[in-house]
């Protein structure tokens, strides 16, 4: 009965700590960010008052994070812009030229950065993005 026992909790730890295992942390270290971000990304939620909006399909913004420095940002009202960007830290910085000519530059805070998600802050506007 011991020996049976014994089994049966060897078993059970097993399989306990093999679930840990498989339900890890996939969170992209933030010395990787500058390399997880490359690819398409959709928005899937956002937050500019107050409380989380599900962004249908047809109104989702794509960000393009290519890796030549650009980005590429498509609205769903058919408007793009190109922009030189960086990653430093946790941090995603967009260029950008102002209507009277002067460069500028707006930053991200990477909140979260997975395989598949990518959740950015910026000026009190939070945004959940899904890689495609």
């Amino acid at each position: 009965m011991t020996k049976k026992l014994s089994i049966l909790s060897i078993v059970a730890v097993l399989l306990f700590s093999m679930c840990f295992v498989g339900c890890g942390d996939d969170s992209v270290a933030e010395d990787d960010y500058a390399k997880g971000i490359i690819g398409t990304w959709k928005e899937t939620e956002s937050n500019s008052q107050g409380g989380f909006e599900i962004v249908n399909d047809s109104d989702a913004t794509i960000w393009e994070f290519k890796n030549n420095g650009q980005t590429e940002i498509r609205e769903s009202n058919g408007r793009t812009e190109s922009q030189p960007y960086q990653v430093k830290g946790d941090r995603i910085y967009l260029s950008y030229t102002t209507v009277n000519g002067k460069q500028r530059q707006y930053s991200f805070r990477i909140l979260k950065m997975t395989e598949k998600k990518l959740h950015i802050t910026a000026e009190g506007l939070e945004i959940h993005l899904e890689k495609q």
